[in-house]
């Protein structure tokens, strides 16, 4: 795992000094390697406006709820949605999507920018269905500054939730990744996303290159063969029913 030096004291207020801190941090994000993309990106304002993208056998479709809020402001045509791979090769590969853009870089004092963004995937085999997922980010930071992304899963076909997970990179720890399985599967989830990016009192910096979304599978579970008799069953019961209240009707 490539990881940067998180840096405790002040930054300098020398302007070199500043930059090559900058340059320092810019050069040598915390992030998670395995993780590739697949295929040309899109912008999210592409998506916002009812595009959709592929990844593998998952469809990404219904990107909604876009706000932000603070200090920094990223047009939409300035962030960048890539398919990707994570684990190629891999026994159990994930196929989601990478949001990245070069604007996410907060440097100063008392700073903050939050984004949030709704979307909703789906899995383009019958056969399967969604089991688990990770969210991953690559950023850093310098002095006094906090990069936090949370994320809510949702089946959306019930309204249950499946996951509530959350990646950081504090002064006090690092999380890059957290993968969940779900509490149940599901055909379709809806994902809510947020990502926080703070500099305090002291000063800093945080920066965030990307974050990525992948998910995994099962096979949908085959009733057992007692089941299909009892729905041929009670199917051939309805029906039936049906059948004479016609003929009733007819009399």
């Amino acid at each position: 795992m490539k990881t940067s030096k998180t840096y405790q004291n002040k930054p300098s207020h020398s302007s070199w000094a500043g930059s090559l801190l900058l340059g320092v941090v810019l050069a040598s994000p915390f992030s998670v390697n395995a993780i590739y993309p697949l295929g040309p990106s899109v912008t999210l304002q592409y998506l916002l406006d009812g595009g959709t993208i592929d990844s593998g056998d998952k469809h990404f479709f219904n990107f909604h709820d876009f706000t932000q809020a603070g200090d920094l402001f990223v047009p939409a045509t300035q962030i960048f949605v890539f398919p990707i791979i994570n684990g190629p090769g891999l026994s159990e590969e994930e196929y989601g999507i990478r949001f990245q853009s070069s604007r996410w870089l907060l440097n100063g004092v008392n700073q903050t920018y939050d984004l949030a963004l709704d979307f909703n995937v789906s899995i383009t085999e019958p056969a399967f269905r969604f089991s688990d997922n990770t969210l991953e980010v690559t950023g850093g930071i310098a002095g006094d500054a906090s990069i936090l992304i949370a994320e809510g899963v949702i089946d959306e076909l019930t309204g249950d939730s499946l996951a509530n997970k959350l990646v950081f990179i504090l002064n006090s720890g690092v999380k890059l990744q957290d993968h969940q399985e779900f509490t149940h599967t599901a055909l379709e989830l809806e994902i809510s996303k947020d990502l926080a990016m703070f500099t305090g009192p002291l000063g800093g910096i945080a920066f965030v290159s990307h974050f990525d979304q992948s998910f995994s599978q099962t096979v949908s579970p085959v009733p057992e063969p007692g089941t299909w008799a009892a729905g041929f069953a009670m199917t051939a019961l309805v029906g039936g029913q049906i059948w004479r209240r016609r003929q009733q009707g007819a009399k």
